[in-house]
Formats: C-alpha cells, sequence, structure tokens
C-alpha cells in the first residue's frame, strides 16, 4: 500500500499545481505527501514536510475547522471546498483547498484526501479592503445631512441616505431598488427626464429647480444638483443632492425706519455693515440661472445674519444688497467683533469653497445724530452706507500712515523663551514695543481686523528686527510671528518672502518664523508648501498647533519646533496629561521640541517639566 501512496506522491512531485494528500495514522490526521509546489507555497523544504500533522492547516474565522473536515471526507468519500491558513516566512498565507477523499491500492485500499490547493491571500486582502472601504463609505454617506441619491443611467436608485429618507418622508425601502420617477409627479416627471439623460450623456455637472412629491403628497420646491461619478462596474453613475429653497423673508423696512427715527430723537447708533464680496463669482457660477438664485443668496444671508442678533437690534437689506445693522446695548469694539463673527458665517454658510476670492467685509462706525445735518436731500440709506464707507476709509488712512511710521520709529519689546524649570533660553519672541503694539492692535479692530493691516504689522515687527539683531549686537534666537493667514494669497507670501530675504544673513541665520492660528481643516500639503517657501530664508520654522491632536503630515522638513497655547492643554482634565504625553511622543520622535505658550506661574511650569515639556512662556 505505501509503495501505491509513494507512486501517487512521485507522480504529482514535479507537478505545478500544489497538490497534497491526507491520511489518517495511529488516530491522528497526518500529511501523506505533498509536491513541490505545495511546500513552496507553505515556504518550506519539500523534504522536511513528511509526517506533518494536521495542524500545518490553520482555521479561518467564518470557516469549518480543515482537521475534522478533512476526517469527514475521509471517511465519507465527499467533495471539500475550504479556505484554511498556513504560516510562510512568520506570516499567515490564506489557501483555497478543494479535494475528495478516495481510496489508493487494490488489494487493501487506504483512504486518503487528495487535494488542490490555491493561494487567494491578495484576493481576500482585496475583499476585506473593499468591506472596509464600503463599511467607511456607508458610515460617511449615513452621517451626510445632505440628501443623496446615487442613480444608475436607466434612472435606477441604487443608494439612498438617512437625510434623502427624512426629507421625502419615505422609508428607505421604498426608495432604494425605485425608479427615480417615484419621487416626481406625472406632469413633472418628461421634463426632469430629458435633463437627467442629457446630464448622462454630457458627463458634466447639472442644477436645476424640481418639484418633488413627498410620501404623504405635499409638493417640495428644491435645487436639485446632478454629480457625475464616473463608471462603476463598467456603467455610468449619477449622484444627486437636494437642497430645500428657503422661504423669502418679508423686506426689512422696519430695521431703516428704526435708525431714522433714532437719529432724529437725537440720539446716536452704533451701525455695522456687511457687503458680501463674492457676488461677482457667484453670477459667472451660476450663469443664467443668476437671476432666480439671487433672492435666494440673500435671503440664507439675511436668515444667517438674523440669528446672530439681538431682539433689540435692528436690520436693514440695503439696495446695493448689502446689510445695515443698528447693535444696541454694546460698545463699538464689541459691535466690530460681532461684526465680524457674524460675516465669517455668512460667508461659510453663501460662499463656501466655490469662491476663493469672494468674501462677506464688515465695518462698523457711530453714526452721529449731528451728522443729520449733512443729509440733505440724501434718503436714509445711502447716508448712512456713505458714513460708513467713509469711516472704513479714514480708518485705512490712519491704519497706513500708523505703519509707516512704525516702520521707521518702532522698536521690539521681545519676551523670554524659557525652560520649564525656570532656567533661560537665548530665545526672545519678537513683539512690538509699547506705544506701536496698542496703537496697532486697536486700529486693526477698528477695521476689524482687517487682514491688510495684520499683514503690515506682521512686516513692520519682521523689519524692525533689525534694531534687535544688529544695533544692540544681541545673541540667540528672535522668534517672529507670522499670521498664517496672511500667507494664504501667493501674492502676499512673495512680499513676505522678499521682506525676509533683504534682512541681514546674520540676521537671517538666527530668526525662527512662528506660524500662528492655522486653520483646522488646511490641507497638511498647504503647510508644507508654505514652509519649503519660507524655511531655506530663516534658521526654522514653529508651527502654532489649532488642537492638540492636530496631524502634523505632511509639513516638510524645516519645522524645528511646535507650540500649543496653555489654554488648549485643558491640563487640569483627566486626560489632560495623556494628551499633552502623546504629543511629546509624537513630535519628540521627529526630533521637534514642544513649546507651551501663556503658562501661567511658574509652579505649573515644573509640573510641565515633569511631564518632559521642552520651553515655555509665562503669560504677561
Amino acid at each position: 500500500m505505501l509503495d501505491s501512496v509513494a507512486a501517487l506522491g512521485e507522480l504529482f512531485r514535479h507537478f505545478p499545481v500544489p497538490i497534497m494528500a491526507w491520511w489518517k495514522q495511529s488516530g491522528h490526521l497526518s500529511l501523506a505527501f505533498c509536491n513541490k509546489a505545495f511546500a513552496h507555497l507553505c515556504a518550506r523544504d519539500h523534504d522536511s514536510m513528511a509526517h506533518l500533522t494536521g495542524s500545518l492547516l490553520m482555521p479561518i474565522d467564518g470557516q469549518p475547522d480543515p482537521g475534522p473536515a478533512i476526517v469527514r471526507s475521509l471517511v465519507q468519500g465527499g467533495v471539500l471546498d475550504i479556505e484554511v491558513s498556513v504560516m510562510a516566512h512568520g506570516r499567515p498565507r490564506r489557501l483555497r483547498v478543494l479535494g475528495q477523499g478516495l481510496g489508493v491500492g487494490s488489494r487493501q485500499p487506504e483512504q486518503i484526501f487528495l487535494a488542490i490547493a490555491r493561494d487567494v491571500s491578495n484576493e481576500a486582502r482585496q475583499a476585506n479592503a473593499m468591506a472596509t472601504t464600503e463599511r467607511m463609505l456607508s458610515a460617511v454617506i449615513k452621517n451626510i445631512h445632505l440628501p443623496l441619491l446615487m442613480l444608475t443611467q436607466d434612472a435606477r436608485i441604487i443608494l439612498a441616505n438617512p437625510a434623502a429618507a427624512r426629507l421625502f418622508e419615505r422609508p428607505m425601502d421604498e426608495i432604494v431598488g425605485q425608479h427615480l420617477s417615484i419621487l416626481f409627479t406625472a406632469q413633472d416627471w418628461p421634463a426632469v427626464s430629458a435633463r437627467f439623460e442629457a446630464g448622462i450623456r454630457s458627463h458634466s455637472e447639472q442644477r436645476g429647480a424640481v418639484r418633488i412629491r413627498s410620501g404623504r403628497g405635499e409638493l417640495l420646491e428644491m435645487e436639485v444638483r446632478g454629480q457625475p461619478m464616473g463608471d462603476i462596474g463598467g456603467k455610468p453613475m449619477r449622484m444627486l443632492t437636494f437642497t430645500p429653497f428657503e422661504p423669502l423673508p418679508s423686506p426689512t423696512h422696519d430695521g431703516l425706519d428704526a435708525m431714522g427715527q433714532t437719529l432724529a430723537a437725537g440720539n446716536d447708533i452704533l451701525a455695522g455693515r456687511l457687503q458680501i464680496i463674492g457676488l461677482d463669482d457667484m453670477r459667472s457660477t451660476f450663469g443664467e440661472r443668476w437671476g432666480s438664485m439671487r433672492e435666494q443668496a440673500l435671503a440664507i444671508a439675511e436668515q444667517t445674519i438674523r440669528r446672530d442678533l439681538s431682539p433689540t437690534d435692528q436690520l436693514q437689506r440695503m439696495p446695493d444688497d448689502s446689510f445695515v445693522i443698528n447693535f444696541s446695548g454694546i460698545t463699538e469694539a464689541e459691535a466690530v467683533v460681532r461684526a465680524q463673527r457674524i460675516a465669517d458665517t455668512v460667508r461659510d454658510r453663501l460662499l463656501g469653497a466655490a469662491t476663493p476670492e469672494g468674501r462677506v467685509e464688515a465695518m462698523v462706525a457711530t453714526v452721529r445724530s449731528a451728522d443729520l445735518a449733512e443729509q440733505q436731500s440724501e434718503d436714509l440709506a445711502d447716508f448712512l452706507v456713505r458714513k460708513l464707507a467713509a469711516r472704513r476709509d479714514e480708518s485705512r488712512r490712519y491704519m497706513q500712515t500708523l505703519l509707516r511710521e512704525a516702520m521707521t520709529k518702532a522698536t521690539l519689546d521681545p519676551r523670554q523663551i524659557m525652560r520649564p524649570e525656570g532656567f533661560a533660553l537665548p530665545m526672545q519672541v519678537a513683539e512690538l514695543a509699547y506705544p506701536w503694539r496698542q496703537q496697532i492692535a486697536m486700529a486693526m479692530t477698528t477695521l476689524g481686523d482687517d487682514k491688510a493691516a495684520s499683514f503690515e504689522a506682521d512686516l513692520v515687527t519682521l523689519s524692525v528686527s533689525i534694531d534687535w539683531g544688529e544695533l544692540r549686537k544681541r545673541k540667540g534666537t528672535l522668534v517672529v510671528p507670522v499670521q498664517f493667514e496672511n500667507l494664504m494669497l501667493p501674492r502676499l507670501l512673495d512680499r513676505y518672502v522678499d521682506v525676509v530675504r533683504n534682512l541681514p544673513v546674520e540676521l537671517r541665520q538666527r530668526i525662527l518664523l512662528h506660524m500662528l492660528h492655522i486653520p483646522a481643516g488646511i490641507a497638511g500639503s498647504r503647510v508644507g508648501g508654505m514652509i519649503q517657501t519660507l524655511g531655506p530664508h530663516c534658521s526654522g520654522i514653529a508651527l502654532q498647533l489649532p488642537a492638540i491632536d492636530h496631524p502634523l503630515d505632511p509639513v516638510g522638513n524645516r519645522v524645528r519646533m511646535v507650540t500649543v497655547p496653555f489654554d488648549m492643554l485643558e491640563y487640569g482634565e483627566q486626560n489632560g496629561h495623556a494628551r499633552l504625553t502623546r504629543l511629546l511622543r509624537t513630535c519628540h520622535l521627529r526630533k521637534m521640541k514642544v513649546w507651551i505658550e501663556d503658562v501661567p506661574d511658574t509652579t505649573v511650569s515644573m509640573k510641565l517639566a515633569a511631564d518632559g515639556v521642552d520651553m515655555v512662556t509665562l503669560l504677561r
């Protein structure tokens, strides 16, 4: 009998397909023979494979145990198709085994399980990756608040998210698998069908107004956006997203009337104006649809503004599509901050990322009742706009004069950077000295933190560092703050590079540029590109993290340290020390120092030293 099994093994010895045979010896499953192809699959020497036990084949989750399954096939003679795992080079390798129990020998047949094997590791990895991707995509789609449908080229709905089910007031199983026409009335569907087919053929984005029929039969006015998704499985797909048209608010004549009555009664008003600068970009984006979209855009802007107003504030939409607010019960400085916050919210809601040059400009001024003498025949709306614009121009002129004077007369008031234990380091933070720091800060506040003024103030700080570096022959490193937003536009970044490049070489070798207020959602490649642009012209870069867990890849190889304001640490909370430890470990592995800013006192500084912080600055 052994000769028969040996003959069978010799027959398959050089067969290119992995072959193995198992039998039961002394009550245990053992390897009768295998060929060289199977030994290579297991990353073993062929001669060492003799008499291996069934433990060679390890079970896989979701599959039966290979040992008992092979024994059953030996006894019953049935076909077995199973996936197993073997160790190869210290790593599991997934195999698909297909075999059958049969008898070998003519006189005293011996039952063996003869099988072929195939490596399916790559297929399993691809399947796992696909399943993981599908789970992630499903989780993302479920959490998207915008109603979303995915359709085939014949308008069959293959995917819908919960937001769509809520909007259409239909269960998910009444949407997925159905034809798109179920969402429209019989009268509206022919026009929608023609537009959908045109979109599939053109492979371009399309937008338009539609009427959707809800599960209760109610008609919903919507704007639909059709986005091509390319070929998936050889067929073109289309993604539709739906945005409800917001109801238009009633005209706001009451705000202007109330402002006029306040001025006529001899009282001053604190007026703020919000002007949407990106409307020209929106006109070119929407084309002929801008006429109907303009009112919707302004309605959204007005509703967004109203959410941030107090009950005693008054709002007026102006003929030039700007908005004037009469702030009540706050100071002018507080009004500037609130107007800028509202402007940022309107910009994010209305313009988003589609119009990178678009912005909402905010200006605030106190309009005196005595100024009504200048009004003459001019109506109140034009009068307010003119007074606010005049205040903005006046502030700009003052800022320009102030900055020109500062460029020639200002000096620095450096702050000392030290080790947490209290030892001074040869590093100082450049700040404009009194009174320049206060004057420029007040002028910037008057302008609503105008980006141009902030940028010029950064250049002043950098330029007057020559006094620190040369006239007083100071030693060490000067850390120069840079507002990250000031470098977002290429032309501003180029101008900053020109100023740095024209500094004395000895000073450039001792300057560390400290990038402040990096947006949390900014792309790592954007930050890395900015670092690589500025890095060659200074001794290195420091980054102020927008969050303690903010990812740092990729940021280039010129970052010497990262900084975190002490308030961001939440040091007194339960997980504060753990988060700080993770930050230190990550940065130290990359040979970067960790600098904590505005530490309240030396006692806390010593605690930070125990955690491994490299440097601190104390709160003024």
